[in-house]
């Protein structure tokens, strides 16, 4: 009989030693794909940090532009914009585009689906939250309503053009703050990272 309980404690012990095993390399691969996660994440935010730097630049100099067109007390001046029968946008572009590249969220919506981020820290994680959900304001909203406002009819309406250059200088106001808040969020990020 003792030799029968002696076995029985020695198979639990074994089945108990092995699910512990299994759970600490489960765990340690967790980890591991979580600090995989967190490094493409990084490569990801520095990409888009390159991205707002020259959006920044270039954003600022089109408001530059839009506040000079604005400041203008010469009518002429400003209709000088539309008098090829629409606003020309490549006036204050300097023949640019408003976006020329995206900021992408790949790494972190991948890794949030597949769960990967439950072994990161609490405060790494609501600073590059803060990241991500600038970007989809600045992606989303305010970007979008530069160009919805551009497309609208009346924006190319040489009767409009005080009125159109007000709306794009408060645009781009929001859009080159947003984009300063938003390099500070990356500096954030990429400490904790």
């Amino acid at each position: 009989m003792k030799k029968y309980v002696a076995e029985s404690a020695l198979i639990v012990f074994s089945v108990l030693f092995a699910l512990l095993i299994n759970k600490l390399f489960d765990d340690y691969q967790q980890e591991q794909r979580a600090q995989e996660a967190l490094q493409s994440i990084k490569q990801e935010i520095l990409r888009n940090q390159a991205i707002v730097n020259s959006w920044t630049t270039s954003h600022k100099a089109m408001l530059e532009k839009i506040v000079e067109y604005n400041q203008s007390d010469e009518i002429a001046v400003k209709q000088a914009i539309t008098e090829s029968g629409y606003f020309d946008f490549s006036k204050i572009s300097n023949e640019g585009s408003l976006v020329d590249a995206t900021l992408i969220d790949a790494s972190w919506q991948t890794a949030i689906n597949v769960g990967i981020l439950k072994k990161v820290d609490y405060q790494t994680l609501e600073i590059i939250t803060q990241v991500y959900e600038l970007q989809e304001v600045i992606n989303d909203r305010t970007i979008q309503s530069i160009v919805t406002f551009y497309f609208q009819p009346s924006t190319h309406s040489p009767e409009n053009i005080e009125d159109t250059l007000m709306q794009l200088q408060l645009r781009f106001l929001e859009l080159t703050g947003q984009e300063v808040v938003l390099t500070g969020l990356y500096a954030n990020a990429l400490e904790v990272l």
